[in-house]
């Protein structure tokens, strides 16, 4: 008897053998791809991603604006008499020289001006990619305002756009906003809303006036506190309300919004060409934020007018 070979597989049967398996897997492999949940999250990931890139541009955008400032920043043409400090508070040595009280700094340079306008614009179209970014909408607020134009500063405040726990920070910049334009009470609103909502730590930080003070009046807070009288910072501020026929009081909505100025310096760059700290905030807080650079000398220090 012949043994007879087994028959072989035809090519086609084969084929499937071999392929089978890799069919399978990529029945599972199309079916995980277009899963909603993994679409979503790529294209969250992806959102991310470009938000992260915006933030960066926007940053950068910033920091070089602030760095054309200092190139821009005029001579002074009257000199300086030099000697020591009156004050140093951190990093800052404080003169009180007695021009300061009518001194007023040259016009910005037009090539400033301008650029200015552009940073507004390459922070807008940041917003556009990152919306609810608190850092990018803060420098939006003060820069519109450092151009000007504090209307538009306070749309946009007003239409936030931050995700709810951090909505605080949309009331402080409109109140920033609106206290620059005058209406002190409206301002105050939402100071206090922006309070109430914020941390309890930094709302009592907010509410903190010891950089006001005297040492004198540091004592006498001091004591207030001892004896539990809760109600002497508002008897502060009632008494310190500069015109009482004006409505609201906008001393202390000018603290509130020197609060506001501080924090979106956080994280920015500045014309003094340091970290943003204690000091600066403390002076900001103490004086009001810069209206005017001026240089005093070519390799020395630089002056400024604030705001108070």
């Amino acid at each position: 008897m012949t043994a007879v070979p087994p028959r072989p597989a035809a090519h086609g049967a084969r084929r499937g053998r071999v392929l089978r398996p890799d069919v399978a897997w990529l029945g599972v492999l199309v079916a995980f791809a277009a899963s909603p949940a993994a679409v979503a999250a790529q294209r969250f990931d992806a959102a991310q991603a470009d938000s992260a890139a915006a933030v960066e541009r926007a940053r950068s955008a910033q920091g070089r604006f602030e760095r054309e400032r200092v190139r821009r920043i005029p001579l002074d043409r009257w000199g300086f008499s030099g000697g020591g400090c009156d004050e140093r508070v951190g990093r800052m040595c404080l003169r009180l020289e007695g021009g300061s009280d009518w001194w007023w700094p040259e016009e910005e340079a037009p090539e400033l001006t301008a650029a200015r306008a552009r940073l507004i614009e390459q922070l807008a179209e940041a917003a556009r990619t990152a919306p609810g970014d608190p850092w990018i909408l803060g420098q939006r607020v003060v820069y519109l305002g450092e151009a000007g134009r504090w209307a538009e500063a306070e749309r946009l405040a007003s239409r936030c756009g931050i995700r709810a726990e951090e909505r605080w920070w949309c009331d402080a910049l409109e109140g920033l906003a609106l206290h620059v334009q005058g209406d002190y009470v409206v301002a105050a609103e939402r100071f206090r809303a922006a309070l109430a909502s914020m941390e309890p730590d930094r709302a009592l930080e907010w509410r903190e006036v010891g950089d006001l003070l005297t040492s004198e009046g540091d004592d006498a807070r001091d004591r207030a506190v001892e004896r539990g009288d809760s109600a002497a910072v508002d008897r502060f501020w009632a008494l310190s309300d500069p015109l009482f026929l004006v409505p609201g009081n906008d001393r202390w909505t000018e603290h509130m919004a020197r609060r506001t100025w501080s924090r979106t310096r956080e994280g920015a760059r500045n014309a003094y060409s340091m970290s943003w700290g204690s000091d600066l905030d403390e002076l900001l807080v103490r004086y009001g934020w810069e209206v005017g650079w001026e240089r005093r000398d070519p390799g020395a220090s630089i002056g400024v007018s604030t705001s108070a």
